[in-house]
């Protein structure tokens, strides 16, 4: 009896080694996976299109879950972001990808989870911080990174939806939230002013 319970512990213990190299195994698999897709989209541009195009196909093609759709988006949203010049290059990208990625993947709760709405709303998630904080009480440098990066998403959205892959909802939204951030701001200044000089 006692022999037994220690085949069973020792089995035990071998499927729980087993288990952890698996998750290993996935782990490297993963950050492969980013690490190829990142150099692919270091290298693209205009010129080189589409050459790296078939690569980043290639890499989608590889997809087995929604967590490397989301990889990619927040990849190219990255890059996008960064490298704002070259926004519709990015935007052109996820255009093709984004016909290529809806039959690879399953349905997810009975709707396709395409590359579009991984990065619509990675959009809509960091515009959503942009206006949800104070930017006067940010320190000077961190002002200037994220106006720039605000820049570089409001353009890659508006590449995006003269592409298709934007709705007006979305892009409307972005303007009315920005005239009323700006309306705020520039009376908050008003009301400073007027206070200094009065004083």
């Amino acid at each position: 009896m006692e022999g037994k319970n220690h085949k069973e512990e020792g089995a035990g213990i071998a499927c729980e080694g087993w288990e952890r190299l698996k998750e290993r195994k996935n782990r490297d698999q993963a950050e492969r996976f980013r690490a190829d897709l990142r150099q692919i989209l270091n290298k693209i541009c205009p010129d080189n299109f589409e050459a790296l195009l078939e690569q980043a196909k290639d890499a989608l093609r590889s997809i087995n879950s929604v967590g490397k759709i989301d990889t990619i988006a927040e990849l190219i949203f990255e890059r996008a972001v960064d490298e704002w010049l070259y926004s519709a290059t990015y935007a052109n990208l996820c255009f093709r990808l984004n016909e290529e990625g809806k039959r690879l993947l399953p349905e997810t709760e009975g709707k396709a989870y395409s590359l579009c709405q991984a990065i619509v709303h990675k959009c809509v998630y960091k515009l959503g911080s942009f206006f949800s904080h104070n930017p006067s009480s940010c320190e000077k440098s961190r002002k200037i990174t994220e106006k720039k990066n605000f820049i570089g998403i409001v353009r890659f959205v508006g590449e995006l939806y003269v592409r298709g892959l934007g709705s007006a909802k979305l892009v409307t939204n972005i303007i009315r939230r920005l005239v009323s951030k700006t309306t705020t701001t520039t009376a908050a200044t008003t009301t400073t002013t007027t206070t200094t000089t009065t004083t």
